[in-house]
């Protein structure tokens, strides 16, 4: 260790068993960790770096870029604090690399690069390639840049934060442009160098100079573009920005950090934690009090004196969720009932966590909405909101209309139901802008009969609904003694099926640890005179269409268009359709005749004159199960290893806690408490 931090050096090596010995004994003792990356070499390279005491990673994709990249993946596994990367050639010496790690470690610098002293023995060519693209960097990003040495250290958050992806020679000068594109605190110092040992693959060859140039160009020119665009909002600005990047790299990023948090044996087919979603953030404080008396809630007894956070620290909040979850993340906006906020905060709310780059959802139980059918519109059309949650079932105490404050039976709400989707109707007529709704459902032995009558009436509006979720009841808050028991995730899935009408794929979806979610996409036949019917999105137990999943997650992992106008996400998709158009035409296109022909008994024509008439639509429907941990769950060991893959997060005093741990262990209670004791008494005696 350096000071009381965890050092890890990474090297990069093609058939460098010659130079290994020569530098290895140099590596200073604090270095905790020394990986040498063998690079498809062919004389022994991983063995010589074995015998001398590295571990060594061997990666079959030539490329000085891929054999980083593996060694970063590799190491970020374990605790290294601060990453060092040199050549393994001999031409840097490690024995000066207290120089990189000085400024990090006692400055709170984040990327040091070391300004290679010595450079007359490069060929020409190298030097003008050098500083050509030295001076592309400082011009497009408007810092000194002098080099761009590949004997440089960084902070292991700044790296979890760029979206590396250069394979190539350019993998240094796409550091150092990320690096300067997210105005990350950088420092050159100077370091010796001088020709490698073994011979190079750049200075030897003028093939070598060329394509290395060619790299470092592209990838510089490319973050220069992007960075440009990216800090600047127009409108050209952003349809080109979608364009070069139609899914986001710190999205990219994100999903990467997801994915490395889940076991190996939860990372198969079916997962999309670290594949489409980072996870899902939620706000705490933004409105502990709740008008209703619930028979099961996550709220303690103290919540409704509790005065709500004020915008400037939600926005706290907002920041760190957006640094997690990237551009395009979801926002719950929930807490109590956040429409007992004033109406103009709340409105600022949803515009704020746009502008941040989050999709935010709206959680309440809707009753205000229903008296107030303008402040919907006034969200929609003004802050910007597309989604909205409402909770509806037969625990919930307190709606004002007596049709529905006193139902003890889940089909005695369906009206209720039904009233929503009309007032959601008519603001998307009114407004002209698109309003997505989900429902929530506390389950719990009393109402599980229920179930299956709540996903029918939902089927029959599902250009409304998009997504029911079933939640069993978790014995967390002010839940009534019993309740919480006895709703397995078998019992309720069972009752789901009985509302699919049978329509369940062979293995559903999860989000995180298959405990904590599950969830069923399909797509919904309504035909005049006829029941709704629902049918998978795809068969995860056919191979053809399993495989063609996966590689769609590959290549369009993190897209989302939710925060796009039309303009914009045209863009978007035109930009994949053109990247990606051999694995759209050969495999994309096959699979939706697939498909279609599953929702075609009588066959394709006929289906495709029935839609052109307008005797069939389709609309998106899911189906999610959320499985809440009470205390004692949670301190199993299996509980501890489903908060350790948590996908549903707050931000609590500026550290991420799940949601699990919020409501079980007291954090939402403690929190509650600071917030009451530094509130004026104004502000308390306004809550009470």
């Amino acid at each position: 260790m350096f000071r009381d931090r965890r050092i890890a050096l990474i090297v990069p090596a093609r058939n460098e068993a010659s130079s290994i010995p020569q530098w290895l004994p140099r590596v200073p003792a604090f270095v905790d960790q020394v990986v040498v990356v063998d690079n498809a070499s062919t004389d022994g390279t991983g063995d010589v770096a074995r015998a001398g005491g590295a571990e060594v990673v061997h990666v079959s994709r030539p490329g000085y870029g891929a054999a980083c990249a593996a060694g970063l993946e590799y190491v970020l596994r374990g605790e290294s604090e601060v990453i060092v990367f040199m050549d393994a050639d001999g031409s840097d010496d490690p024995a000066e690399m207290i120089r990189l790690l000085e400024p990090i470690v006692d400055e709170d610098v984040e990327l040091v690069i070391g300004v290679r002293n010595g450079c007359d023995g490069m060929t020409r060519a190298q030097q003008f390639g050098t500083r050509f693209v030295c001076d592309l960097l400082s011009r497009g990003f408007g810092r000194p840049v002098a080099d761009l040495g590949p004997f440089r250290a960084a902070s292991r958050a700044l790296l979890e934060r760029l979206p590396l992806r250069d394979r190539g020679y350019g993998w240094t000068a796409e550091m150092q442009a990320q690096a300067l594109r997210v105005d990350a605190r950088i420092r050159e110092v100077p370091v010796s160098w001088r020709p490698g040992i073994s011979p190079s693959e750049i200075s030897g060859q003028w093939r070598g100079v060329l394509r290395a140039g060619r790299d470092l160009v592209r990838r510089s020119v490319r973050e220069i573009v992007a960075g440009y665009f990216e800090a600047h909002s127009s409108r050209i600005a952003q349809l080109i920005s979608a364009a070069l990047e139609p899914i986001h790299p710190e999205t990219r990023s994100a999903l990467e950090r997801a994915a490395r948090r889940l076991p190996s044996e939860f990372s198969g087919s079916g997962q999309f934690l670290g594949r489409q979603y980072a996870g899902c953030g939620a706000l705490i404080g933004a409105m502990p009090r709740c008008d209703f008396a619930c028979r099961g809630c996550y709220l303690g007894e103290e919540a409704n004196r509790i005065p709500p956070l004020d915008l400037d620290a939600l926005d706290e909040q907002i920041a760190a969720l957006r640094s997690w979850l990237g551009p395009g993340g979801n926002l719950q906006l929930t807490d109590g009932e956040l429409t007992l906020r004033d109406a103009d905060e709340l409105v600022e709310l949803v515009r704020r966590s746009r502008r941040a780059g989050l999709v935010p959802m709206l959680m309440t139980h809707g009753d205000r909405l229903l008296r107030d059918p303008e402040l919907l519109e006034r969200l929609v059309r003004v802050g910007g909101l597309r989604e909205i949650s409402l909770h509806i079932d037969t625990t919930q105490r307190g709606r004002r209309d007596l049709r529905d404050r006193y139902a003890t039976h889940e089909a005695e709400l369906d009206d209720l139901r039904r009233r929503f989707a009309v007032l959601v109707r008519r603001v998307r007529r009114r407004t002209g802008r698109p309003l997505e709704v989900a429902t929530t459902v506390t389950v719990h032995r009393g109402n599980l009969a229920g179930v299956a009558g709540i996903v029918r009436c939902l089927l029959a509006d599902a250009d409304v609904f998009k997504m029911v979720s079933f939640q069993p009841m978790a014995d967390v808050g002010r839940t009534e003694t019993g309740l919480a028991e006895g709703v397995s995730g078998e019992m309720l899935w069972k009752e789901i099926e009985v509302g699919l009408a049978g329509a369940l794929a062979a293995r559903p979806g999860h989000l995180g640890h298959p405990d904590c979610s599950r969830f069923q996409q399909g797509l919904v036949e309504h035909r005049p005179g006829r029941t709704p019917l629902f049918h998978p999105l795809f068969d995860p137990m056919d191979a053809r269409e399993d495989a063609v999943m996966e590689a769609a997650l590959d290549r369009f992992g993190g897209l989302t268009f939710r925060l796009d106008d039309r303009r914009t996400a045209i863009v978007r998709a035109a930009s994949l359709v053109i990247r990606h158009a051999p694995f759209l035409a050969l495999s994309g296109i096959p699979q939706l005749v697939r498909s279609a022909r599953r929702l075609a008994p009588d066959g394709l024509l006929r289906l495709m004159a029935d839609v052109a008439r307008r005797r069939v639509r389709f609309d998106y429907f899911n189906v999610v199960s959320h499985h809440f941990m009470s205390t004692e769950v949670l301190d199993t060991p299996r509980g501890r290893e489903r908060v350790a893959t948590c996908a549903f997060q707050v931000v609590i005093d500026g550290e991420q806690v799940s949601m699990c741990e919020a409501n079980a262990q007291g954090r939402r209670r403690s929190f509650y408490e600071q917030i009451r004791e530094n509130a004026s008494f104004e502000e308390v005696a306004g809550s009470a």
